[in-house]
């Protein structure tokens, strides 16, 4: 009767000193975030546009972005303007307030938008990412060209 008592004490040692580790190594990963990385806000764009940080809030439901132009035309009618905001993540949606925004030569512009169609709720910690279009035109030219801007990053509070 004895070597039964010891056996399952035995038992429930190993066992419990396997369950306790492996608790452990869950609250560790758990609380490394490892599996829900913070993704750094990125923009991309190619020249003459230029595009130096964006920025996802969650309390106004704005995206910000940075933007400048270099070697584009000056006219008056033909200004470089970003006329197309898009979000590809969390859900297919279009920028509807604050369009066009005019870019000026080695000026940097904010250009921002709180509308959006369908309407989307940011929260923080939410990854999104999306394109903006801008539309210029280069100097001596009758053509409009078009350039993309990729931003992707993650809801700031």
């Amino acid at each position: 009767m004895e070597k039964r008592g010891q056996a399952a004490t035995e038992f429930l040692t190993v066992y419990g000193w396997a369950i306790l580790i492996l608790l452990i190594v869950i609250v560790l990963i758990y609380s490394l975030n490892i599996f829900n990385p913070k993704i750094e806000n990125n923009c991309i764009a190619s020249e003459p546009i230029a595009c130096q940080d964006v920025r996802f809030t969650q309390t106004s439901n704005q995206l910000t972005f940075v933007v400048s132009a270099s070697g584009i035309s000056q006219e008056v009618g033909r200004e470089t303007k970003v006329i197309e905001v898009k979000l590809n993540n969390p859900i297919p949606s279009n920028c509807t307030s604050g369009l066009p925004i005019t870019v000026s030569n080695s000026t940097q512009t904010l250009a921002s938008c709180t509308s959006w169609t369908p309407v989307i709720s940011l929260r923080e910690g939410a990854k999104l990412s999306g394109i903006a279009t801008v539309q210029y035109r280069l100097p001596l030219s009758n053509t409009d060209y078009t350039s993309k801007v990729i931003f992707s990053g993650t809801v700031q509070e």
